[in-house]
């Protein structure tokens, strides 16, 4: 759970923080009860604010909303923005946690600059620089993440809020939206891009990272001793992509390509080793992901393009072949082979000598080394960590009454999408320079027209004199 290195960092603090969050009330690491300070509260139950609004409707859960009070909701930005009637009924301040890159409706939504001119959607995999109808694509999608959020999402939430939790009086939700005191987004530019964001966004890519690397279980560590000089891979392609269940033709591929390669393979597999998997390959249901990225003897990883994989894979300088599944996977894929820092590949296609090469291209390539090992470097060198880079910047919050001025000014937020664009402004300049020109042709067109009967009078009246 991405928060918890926020949430830990707040209680040894001193800080009382409730985390708003539409997970599941799952248990995903094993030792999550050790890393539960007492003054770390979360809503009852932890998942309340789910992507339904169901909780509304228990008369437990706004028994304990209107008998509690916070001085800070920290909101994970996907799909929680019912989080926001809560924050106005303790009238606490706000931070919203973006778990990837900058969502398309962060600009408008926010009221800061969209950058679609060279920056292409999450929701679409573009190589950059973009041509003409990338950046219409971009544009678009943009705009149409923040008209469907603004007049489909929204409007039906401010009167559910409204009435719930009996505040009449609530203002719209997307003006609150407007007034986040913070926006922390799971990114950083030295392995993304250097985007523009205003003082208030807050890169804190990384920050679930470990940099202490436990041993591993005794079984896996033999097995990586078993491989030698020649190291070994790592393969999992997460929790959602479920390779045993894969179609059978994908299976082959893998099994034979990988059997085919010297070094060995830790693979996590749900599930018994199946028949037909080559001997080089150790399978298990969970494997410490982040232990096995940081072994002395790893040589590559490959993932299906979660972000957080692919984060702890950079900062421990790990190369990557990444099969893009879903959401936005296909964005971190391509920015991965743009850049040379390891190699996309893609299920519906996939070949056996294409995985093979590239497994072969992953070991040996010094290109995509270099490239990983700089990318990694520039990764880890930043001012503060990740994690005191968030609590520094909520506490700041916390202890200044006022900080609005982080955010674009108030006349710049209350600008409309297209005014942000400065649509308006190059419509009248487009106006005005047609209109100049319109002139310009009509005035040329008028002194040709005098010159020209000029000059035919004159000769009509010079043949009458002749005559």
């Amino acid at each position: 759970m991405l928060t918890w290195p926020l949430a830990v960092g707040l209680a040894e603090n001193g800080h009382s923080v409730t985390f708003l969050q539409a997970t599941p009330n799952k248990n995903p690491h094993p030792n999550i009860t050790e890393m539960n300070p007492a003054n770390v509260k979360h809503l009852p139950p932890p998942n309340l604010v789910e992507l339904r609004l169901t909780f509304l409707n228990d008369t437990s859960n706004l028994e304990w909303v209107n008998s509690n009070k916070f001085d800070l909701v920290i909101i994970d930005a996907l799909f929680n923005d019912c989080a926001y009637g809560l924050a106005y009924k303790w009238q606490a301040k706000t931070i919203v946690f973006g778990t990837t890159h900058v969502f398309d409706w962060f600009p408008d939504g926010f009221g800061f600059q969209d950058e679609s001119s060279w920056i292409p959607s999450i929701h679409f995999s573009q190589d950059l620089p973009m041509g003409f109808f990338g950046r219409v694509q971009a544009s678009v999608s943009y705009l149409y993440c923040h008209f469907n959020k603004q007049f489909r999402g929204l409007p039906g939430l401010d009167l559910v809020l409204r009435e719930k939790l009996g505040m009449p009086d609530m203002p719209p939700v997307s003006e609150m939206i407007m007034n986040t005191s913070l926006v922390f987004i799971n990114t950083h530019y030295s392995e993304e891009l250097a985007r523009s964001l205003p003082p208030f966004v807050i890169p804190i890519g990384g920050m679930h990272v470990s940099e202490t690397v436990k041993p591993l279980p005794k079984e896996m560590e033999e097995f990586v001793k078993g491989s030698g000089d020649n190291g070994f891979i790592y393969v999992s392609f997460g929790s959602e992509a479920d390779m045993s269940k894969s179609p059978e033709f994908i299976r082959k591929i893998f099994f034979s390509a990988v059997g085919k390669i010297k070094t060995g393979f830790l693979w996590r597999w749900d599930g018994e080793k199946p028949v037909g998997m080559p001997d080089n390959v150790m399978t298990a249901k969970w494997m410490p992901q982040q232990s096995i990225l940081g072994h002395p003897k790893i040589r590559g990883f490959i993932t299906h393009g979660g972000l957080l994989s692919m984060q702890e894979a950079v900062y421990h300088g790990v190369p990557m072949i990444v099969f893009p599944v879903f959401a936005e996977q296909d964005y971190n894929a391509e920015r991965l082979h743009r850049t040379g820092r390891g190699i996309r590949l893609d299920f519906g296609s996939l070949t056996e000598p294409q995985l093979e090469d590239a497994i072969n291209r992953l070991l040996t390539d010094p290109r995509i080394k270099h490239e990983m090992k700089l990318t990694s470097a520039r990764f880890k060198d930043r001012p503060s960590k990740p994690v005191d880079t968030a609590l520094w910047w909520t506490s700041y919050i916390l202890r200044h009454e006022d900080t609005s001025f982080l955010r674009p000014g108030r006349l710049a937020s209350s600008l409309s999408w297209y005014q942000r664009r400065q649509l308006d402004v190059w419509a009248f300049l487009s106006v005005t320079l047609l209109s100049l020109l319109y002139l310009i042709i009509k005035c040329c067109s008028k002194l040709l027209s005098l010159c020209c009967g000029r000059r035919k009078s004159e000769k009509v009246t010079k043949t009458k004199k002749r005559n």
